[in-house]
């Protein structure tokens, strides 16, 4: 069941190790510089993401990071990239003074709550109302967002705790 590991130089090109993989049978070698040391480790998986980029699995299909529900309210991913936020929402989400300390949907969330938010918590922000519905451990996994009224504008900022 043991076989020798399959060494490549840490300078050959990724052509040739999918070329050894190819004629050794395994999918896995260690990369070694120019003194022996071992360096590092190199999968067929890695050599087919850096080609292809992230392949999607069959197990898990992806699923769409912006979902506009039946009563007009959008669940989101907490990853959603704030610019494409702001492309799809027409809103500008960026804060006076944490302009730059967030590039996720999340990092406003937790910028805005000043703490990393557990589900249930929500907020009203430029006549939006974010609610965290889901938490994967400290990460914001999907936001309930939904327009509220300009009346209220004095409870703006407003967070639940």
């Amino acid at each position: 069941m043991l076989q020798p590991p399959l060494y490549v130089a840490e300078n050959i090109r990724a052509l040739d190790v999918l070329g050894m993989f190819k004629d050794s049978g395994t999918h896995i070698a260690l990369v070694a510089d120019e003194y022996g040391n071992v360096e590092g480790l190199i999968t067929l998986n890695d050599l087919t993401e850096a080609i292809f980029g992230d392949l999607p699995s069959a197990e898990s299909p992806e699923e769409p990071m912006v979902v506009r529900r039946g009563d007009g309210s959008w669940l989101i991913d907490g990853l959603l990239p704030i610019e494409e936020f702001q492309r799809l929402f027409n809103r500008e989400l960026l804060l006076q003074e944490e302009a730059r300390n967030y590039h996720t949907l999340a990092g406003f969330v937790i910028t805005t709550l000043g703490r990393i938010p557990s589900s249930g918590d929500r907020f009203v922000w430029n006549h939006l109302q974010f609610e965290v519905v889901d938490m994967d451990g400290t990460r914001v996994d999907k936001v309930l967002l939904t327009q509220r009224p300009s009346q209220d504008a004095a409870s703006e900022m407003h967070a639940s705790q």
